[in-house]
């Protein structure tokens, strides 16, 4: 019998709904693809923060039960990965399925629009500072976001020029806590964690 299937006939003969079923909230993600690891941005809504258990299927036979989790799959290739949502009494509230992909090891094209890495120690406190290789002239979004899906800062949307290049941000206002750091431009996107301490 199918795995998915098997674990969605038991979610429903315990819980009483389909895998699709809507309550008063919504369940949603997307995924980035990075340095090995694909993160689960959690953006779901209408659940109450004090009442609920998120339970992840990473779709090869893994599991988790944080809000927004990350997972090194073995091997390169397509998963199913389901977000079910109940509160802490196992009452349903929504689940929602995606297939994601894995290559961020793979070969990457001979020319990248844009490279980055982070100049210093990370983590970071006040200053972020990255050095930014432009393989052409071209539009630079550069933005934070916090665990929870949600944009952080944005530390920069412009234009970059061609060549090598060293970039610094003031993020003293940020809280001390765990980001993905995103730069996306002409549809090429890089990203990575960024770790914030606060004294």
């Amino acid at each position: 019998m199918n795995r998915l299937f098997y674990f969605s006939f038991v979610f429903v003969l315990l819980f009483g709904f389909s895998p699709r079923a809507k309550a008063q909230c919504d369940a949603s993600f997307y995924t980035i693809d990075s340095l090995g690891y694909v993160f689960f941005i959690n953006t779901s809504t209408g659940y109450d923060p004090n009442n609920v258990v998120f339970f992840w299927d990473f779709g090869d036979n893994s599991y988790d039960n944080t809000h927004s989790p990350s997972h090194a799959y073995s091997t390169f290739g397509y998963y199913n990965v389901c977000l079910y949502i109940s509160d802490t009494i196992q009452n349903p509230c929504d689940s929602t399925c995606n297939q994601v992909s894995n290559f961020s090891q793979t070969a990457v094209p001979e020319t990248p629009i844009i490279q980055a890495i982070v100049s210093g120690a990370n983590p970071i406190s006040d200053q972020l500072t990255l050095n930014i290789n432009m393989q052409t002239t071209a539009r630079v979004r550069v933005r934070l976001y916090d665990l929870r899906g949600s944009l952080a800062l944005t530390l920069a949307d412009e234009t970059f020029s061609a060549g090598q290049t060293q970039e610094a941000w003031d993020v003293s206002g940020l809280p001390a806590g765990t980001y993905l750091l995103r730069l996306e431009s002409a549809g090429s996107a890089v990203s990575t964690r960024i770790v914030v301490l606060r004294p």
